[in-house]
Formats: C-alpha cells, sequence, structure tokens
C-alpha cells in the first residue's frame, strides 16, 4: 500500500456498547502491532476535512480489524451511523509499537475510560511471554469491556468515579508501581501525570499518547509535543513514548481527553 493510500474495508459489525461508546469490526486483511493506529473516515470529500487517528483494538486471525471507537464529534458520529456493509476508509498501520516486555515479567496495563484502546491487543499479543499481567481500568461511572480482558490477565481492577462499580476514586489510587517491571498505560492527561508522578521510575512506563492529528505521518507536525529530548510527532515518533522523556508540567487536564 502505499505510504498516503486509503485502504477500503467493509463495516461488518458496529457495535454500540454502552453510552457513547462503541466497537467496529472492518473486514480484512489489515495489519498491525500493539500500540499502532489508524487514520480512518467514512466520508468521501472534504466535509469534514481531516480523518480520525483511532488505536488497533484488536485484528482476529481473518485480519479483521476492531476499533474501540467514543462518539464525541462530527467525525465520530458518522462513523457511529454506518451500518453492516457500509465502507471504511483506513491510512496505516501508523506510528511506532509497544515494547515488548521481557519473558515473565510482572506487567501492569493501565486505562482510562476510552484510553483502554490499545490495551486490549497488547493483552493478547504478550499473554505467551508472561502471565504476570494485571489490568487496571478507571472509569467515570460505568466500566465496559472488563470481560475482553480478563482471559489475558491475572488480576482485574476497577474504579469508578461515582464508585458504582468497585473503588471510589481514580485508578492510579490503588496502582501499586513497585511491584511491576513494566507499566503500559492510555487514557486521560491528568491520569497519565498522576501515573508518572507516582512511579518510582518513569522509565519502565510505556505511554500511548493521544493527540487530534491531521497527517498522521509526520508532515504536518499539528501533533508535536514537548518533551526532555525536543519536540516529537505523536504521530510519528509517537505514539508510544518511554515515561522518563516527559516533561511532567506539559500534561495540562482537559474535560476530553478523546481523538475528536
Amino acid at each position: 500500500m502505499a505510504r498516503n493510500a486509503y485502504k477500503e474495508g467493509t463495516i461488518l459489525e458496529n457495535n454500540h456498547i454502552i453510552d457513547n461508546i462503541y466497537v467496529l469490526k472492518v473486514s480484512g486483511p489489515f495489519e498491525g502491532a500493539p500500540g499502532q493506529f489508524y487514520m480512518i473516515k467514512s466520508w468521501q470529500g472534504t466535509d469534514p476535512l481531516l480523518a480520525r487517528p483511532i488505536s488497533i483494538y484488536d485484528i482476529d486471525e481473518e485480519g479483521n480489524i476492531y476499533l474501540l471507537v467514543a462518539n464525541v464529534g462530527r467525525g465520530t458520529d458518522i462513523m457511529m451511523k454506518l451500518k453492516k456493509g457500509d465502507k471504511l476508509y483506513l491510512l496505516g498501520p501508523l506510528g511506532n509499537k509497544f515494547p515488548l516486555p521481557n519473558k515473565d515479567e510482572k506487567v501492569a496495563l493501565v486505562g482510562g475510560s476510552v484510553g483502554i484502546a490499545p490495551l486490549k491487543y497488547l493483552a493478547r499479543s504478550i499473554q505467551d511471554i508472561t502471565k504476570n499481567i494485571d489490568y487496571y481500568a478507571g472509569f467515570r461511572d460505568n466500566p465496559y469491556l472488563i470481560e475482553d480482558f480478563e482471559e489475558y490477565v491475572e488480576n482485574t481492577y476497577i474504579s469508578t468515579e461515582s464508585g458504582k462499580v468497585g473503588y471510589k476514586g481514580y485508578i492510579i489510587d490503588i496502582l501499586e508501581s513497585e511491584k511491576y517491571d513494566k507499566i503500559y498505560t492510555c487514557g486521560p492527561f491528568p491520569m497519565m501525570k498522576a501515573l508518572l508522578l507516582k512511579a518510582h521510575n518513569r522509565n519502565k512506563v510505556l505511554v500511548s499518547m493521544e493527540s487530534r492529528m491531521a497527517c498522521g505521518v509526520g508532515t504536518c507536525r499539528g501533533c508535536s509535543i514537548k518533551t526532555k529530548v525536543g519536540m516529537r510527532r505523536v504521530c510519528k515518533d509517537g505514539p508510544i513514548f518511554g515515561g522518563g522523556v516527559f516533561l511532567i508540567d506539559w500534561f495540562k487536564s482537559k474535560d476530553s481527553w478523546y481523538w475528536i
């Protein structure tokens, strides 16, 4: 596939999970590694102008790709109305991938809301490397897709801000970072900032950054972030970064952390 060529896929399933959360199953064959993403659009032309970057939630044996999407804007709203047989256009896989753990290392997967997206494919991909996998997932009120992780992890810890399910509060409150050899995380900026501040060794934290993007291939530099080693493009140099490169003050609280 050419570097900037979108591949056409067909919607096989559009499953409404809860509230504004959906999982799309799109016919393959597609490829990609845990942590990578695709630029996705379901429209032709320039309205909306930009495709949306969406993490790989999973890829099955037939090469069908699964995408976990939050309906939070015009582009994702169009996608959520797609029906079986409708077309979706995908560019990728893009970005770098999660470094895999070493044999039998103790691993924590830490996700916040729709930020759990890249962690499911990772959990499935490392199950033959280590069985010592704990899953931490934080939500505002209603947890979802917990069952998708259970067969791949040893322990599951859930928090909700409302206290409706699991620990009442934030998921980082119950994370014992010193227990783990590697911590993989994706979610809202405040959650990841709290994790990096808590971690006794930030270099063992692998962060999947979320950012609004235009091109997705590193050309426009619109997704660049400040790090200790200079400006880095989330789409090209990331989205996976070692926790030690971040300027903690760069993380800013946001009402929404989704790719819109």
